[in-house]
């Protein structure tokens, strides 16, 4: 004759078991749900990348995003393109190869700014790819700046906002030209160096220097950062090399085995730093 506790034991098995079974069922459905989680992140993150730097190669998302996994990239991008959020084009190279490249649409731009604003990052997106014959240029400024992010992060900072020239060039353009219009050139001068100041970009002989893409973000250790990117192509002469680092950018080749040097830089953050050893290929 079974005792009470034995008996309780008894009926109190298959509620237990079944209890069991529930969460072994919950804890089979949480690996798919976190690897479409998982998924899905990777998926934000290419379609930021694309927005956030105008024109990305196909084959840098490819490793930048989805860990070098084609068959999943290719699967991630096309659900985005079905979305409308992003567009696969093909461009050439400098020696007329062709390549694609990814770059964000009308809707993917509304969809980021609305996210931006929620965030309060500031964030610019840009739509479009712009002119694909500078194609080859943009790409090797999104590679720079992994690199770049890759150091950032290294030292526990964190990636706030990346700005591109065309938003200097563009805020710049406008403060000039509007005091120009109201009171001539020498209030336009006036404002160039107000602006520049106020946008910490360097003036050498009346002239403001823009770096391809700079890179704001917070540091490890509280205060925040910036690195100044400049993608140096086989065009530029060592004098310019040296002036756009004397300047504080942190200067990469545009070419796989290029002949430039990494050359120190990184406009007041130490991520940035460079040493003269080695190349930086993109």
């Amino acid at each position: 004759m079974p005792s009470g506790r034995e008996l309780a034991v008894d009926q109190a098995r298959p509620m237990l078991e079944g209890q069991r079974g529930t969460r072994s069922r919950e804890a089979g459905r949480g690996a798919p749900d976190r690897e479409r989680a998982d998924f899905r992140e990777r998926l934000d993150g290419a379609l930021r990348d694309a927005g956030v730097y105008r024109i990305v190669a196909y084959r840098d998302l490819v490793d930048a995003r989805f860990g070098g996994n084609r068959f999943a990239a290719a699967r991630g991008l096309e659900r985005l393109q079905a979305e409308g959020l992003l567009r696969v084009d093909e461009a050439r190279g400098p020696k007329g190869g062709a390549f694609k490249v990814v770059a964000l649409t009308p809707r993917g731009k509304e969809r980021l700014d609305a996210e931006a604003q929620a965030a309060g990052s500031g964030q610019r997106h840009w739509p479009g790819g712009g002119d694909l014959r500078q194609a080859a240029h943009d790409v090797a400024v999104y590679r720079a700046c992994l690199d770049a992010g890759e150091r950032i992060r290294s030292e526990g900072g964190r990636i706030r906002r990346v700005i591109l020239d065309s938003e200097f060039r563009s805020r710049v353009a406008r403060k000039v030209e509007s005091a120009r219009a109201r009171e001539g050139a020498r209030a336009a001068e006036r404002a160039k160096r107000e602006i520049a100041a106020e946008l910490q970009l360097p003036l050498a002989a009346g002239k403001v220097k823009y770096p391809d893409a700079r890179i704001e973000y917070e540091a490890g250790r509280g205060g925040g950062g910036r690195v100044d990117v400049e993608v140096a192509t086989c065009h530029y002469r060592a004098g310019a090399v040296g002036a756009k680092a004397r300047a504080g950018f942190a200067v990469y080749s545009a070419g796989r085995g290029g002949s430039l040097p990494r050359t120190s830089g990184g406009g007041g953050g130490g991520a940035g730093r460079r040493d003269e050893e080695g190349l930086v290929e993109l």
